[in-house]
């Protein structure tokens, strides 16, 4: 059942926002992914208020890492989460994955020879896919 007793202000970001995801085990939980060099995603907790304050979660591409920033590519670019994990591909064929419960740490980082345009977690597999082909990656490890 949708309904509004009064229509909502919108709220400015750090960038413009190209995906917005609900996640699927807890409704409270809202991913902003934002068309920003160094935060591409931000955590709201909606139990906490409204999106006119700072995000709770704001994950990195640049904090903390050796690796090379990865190319954002196509706006169109669509991550995915699933329990306390966040993944998101980009133009360059990095995939990150980020555990949320530990910041902004991110948990695995898998590269393919093509870009990327949705990254899906499936169980305990990461799947990437773009253009003509899709990676599979275990995030079990073996």
């Amino acid at each position: 059942r949708l309904d509004a007793r009064e229509p909502a202000t919108p709220v400015r970001v750090s960038g413009k926002v190209t995906q917005v995801h609900v996640h699927p085990q807890d409704a409270r939980i809202v991913a902003l992914e934002i068309d920003h060099m160094d935060y591409q995603v931000q955590m709201y907790d909606t139990r906490e208020g409204s999106f006119a304050r700072k995000p709770w979660l704001d994950t990195s591409t640049t904090a903390g890492s050796a690796a090379p920033v990865p190319r954002p590519g196509s706006r169109y670019i669509r991550g995915s989460a699933v329990h306390s994990l966040f993944a998101r591909g980009y133009g360059d064929g990095v995939v990150l994955v980020w555990d949320y419960r530990n910041g902004a740490q991110k948990r695995f980082r898998f590269e393919r020879q093509a870009d990327v345009v949705h990254t899906v977690i499936a169980g305990s597999d990461v799947i990437a896919y773009g253009g003509y082909s899709a990676t599979f990656w275990s995030v079990l490890g073996g």
